[in-house]
């Protein structure tokens, strides 16, 4: 990799941070004059699940037509409709919003502290929910810079993680679609939660925010990846060559110690299974779609995917709380929707 390549995620970052403040004040803009226009939904809670239903195919789409071309230029290709996925996103929020009747309370402070609690990064004291009443801090200039760091970080994340499956030819796009489907859907589902409690607009300082305790000192979620990667290697007893240089790739790029390093690489020659703990990842969608694009990427090392790693596959996105339709549209490389009348949501 280059200087160049190595600058990238860097780049990436820089320029979703510079927008995600740009995008904001645009959607509320948007919003409000269509709300000047009376082309605003009115209140209606029980409408909420298709609002979600319609952002997540929208952005999934929206993905799946990007233009990924192989090496790490592909992330700055793809940039436009990442972008694209999180003014929808920001729109979902404020129709959810407009659904439960906040109208009259959607600022910016509150765009920023849903969106920031949805992607699980902090929100700087601007939000929290306290007592069944969502506060909204009125943040300075300064904070609302720093939520949007936050966010635009978190973005970027995202959007290169398990970054060397989406740059296996066939793969990439229908990789930007499920994370852009699930993540909005997620964002969806977190919007409704807070959003369906009162706003309480609170002066500019700081508030509480339970939403997000502080990190335990517990394995790493990298390190865990490793492990269900190497089950996933063992778990058919034929042990590629290509599935050990993908695993290989991944730990040159990684930042364990070497002792860690050789611990990993004795676990390759071992049959015993890892024991994996995947309820980890449940809250870190980025990390939980890396860990399955991951797993779908080496089982397609070695020519086509065996039926043992499909079914080990399928086991952990279960466990990981994807639909079934999401997990096979990775397997099989199909970018077409799934029809959201089977009960997605």
């Amino acid at each position: 990799m280059t200087n160049a390549d190595a600058n990238i995620p860097w780049k990436v970052q820089a320029m979703l941070t510079e927008t995600v403040q740009k995008l904001f004040w645009m959607v509320l803009a948007e919003r409000h004059r269509q709300d000047s226009e009376h082309n605003l939904l009115v209140p209606r809670p029980d409408i909420v699940p298709q609002i979600i239903a319609a952002y997540s195919i929208k952005n999934a789409v929206v993905a799946a037509s990007s233009s990924l071309v192989p090496g790490p230029l592909g992330m700055l290709t793809a940039l436009p409709e990442v972008i694209l996925v999180l003014r929808n996103q920001l729109r979902l929020i404020y129709d959810i919003g407009v659904a439960h009747g906040q109208s009259h309370d959607l600022k910016e402070e509150v765009l920023a502290g849903v969106l920031a609690s949805s992607l699980g990064v902090g929100t700087m004291g601007v939000l929290a929910d306290q007592g069944g009443r969502l506060l909204i801090r009125k943040a300075s200039t300064h904070i609302f810079t720093q939520v949007s760091s936050l966010i635009g970080r978190k973005v970027a994340q995202q959007a290169l993680s398990s970054q060397i499956s989406k740059w296996l030819p066939g793969l990439g796009a229908v990789a930007m679609a499920a994370w852009s489907r699930y993540t909005t859907m997620q964002v969806g589902k977190k919007a409704n939660s807070l959003l369906s409690c009162p706003i309480v607009i609170t002066a500019d300082t700081p508030v509480a925010d339970p939403l997000h305790p502080k990190a335990t000192t517990l394995p790493s979620l990298e390190r865990i990846k490793i492990d269900a990667l190497i089950n996933l290697v063992t778990i058919d007893r034929d042990r590629a060559p290509s599935e050990l240089a993908f695993i290989d790739t991944i730990l040159m790029h990684s930042e364990f110690d070497p002792a860690m390093l050789a611990d990993i690489h004795q676990s390759l020659i071992s049959d015993e299974p890892r024991l994996v703990d995947y309820t980890r990842f449940i809250d870190d969608p980025d990390a939980s779609l890396g860990l399955l694009i991951d797993l779908v990427a080496l089982a397609q090392r070695h020519g086509g995917i065996h039926i043992t790693e499909a079914m080990y596959i399928k086991q952990v996105g279960r466990i990981l709380g994807y639909e079934s339709d999401d997990i096979l549209m990775l397997l099989e490389g199909n970018v077409a929707m799934p029809d959201m009348r089977k009960g997605d949501l």
